[in-house]
């Protein structure tokens, strides 16, 4: 698989999503800057709901359900403690990580286990889907049940 293409969704998944979703997150930032990561429609099947969310009302909708509790609890920043890109082909890929979502002064406020669903479209990468959960670990090999072989 292509060793670059690897790089380059690592690169914008840690390096540009997380610090646009964090900036969201405190304000910064226009909350529809997330459609530059987020697709229209999307597939949630997260601790804040589960379905298609077929609009931008409705993706936008999510992570400002998502923050709400985050910026109630003082949130500042997001930190992957562990994170994996998985490229399928030069169209497909996943992302997966742990985030540990702090307060300014690092304190942890929670912990969740995400799995993104990414696809290249005509805009460029988009998540199309998600799914995570609450975890107390910072493995992901200790979070998602998983079966190999017949």
């Amino acid at each position: 698989m292509d060793n670059d293409l690897t790089q380059d969704l690592f690169q914008w998944v840690f390096s540009d999503y997380v610090p646009t979703w964090a900036a969201i997150g405190r304000s910064e930032r226009d909350a529809k800057d997330i459609l530059n990561y987020w697709s229209v429609p999307m597939f949630a099947a997260s601790m804040h709901g589960i379905g298609w969310l077929m609009d931008e009302e409705a993706v936008i909708g999510l992570l400002a359900t998502t923050h709400a509790p985050l910026k109630t609890s003082g949130y500042d920043n997001t930190k992957p403690l562990d994170r994996a890109i998985t490229v399928y082909n030069d169209h497909s890929a996943s992302a997966d990580a742990i985030w540990s979502r702090r307060r300014a002064d690092e304190t942890e406020i929670e912990r969740v286990a995400t799995h993104f669903d990414i696809r290249l479209t005509e805009a460029g990468w988009r998540i199309i889907g998600l799914s995570n959960q609450y975890t107390q670990t910072g493995r992901l090999a200790d979070v998602w049940a998983s079966r190999h072989g017949a």
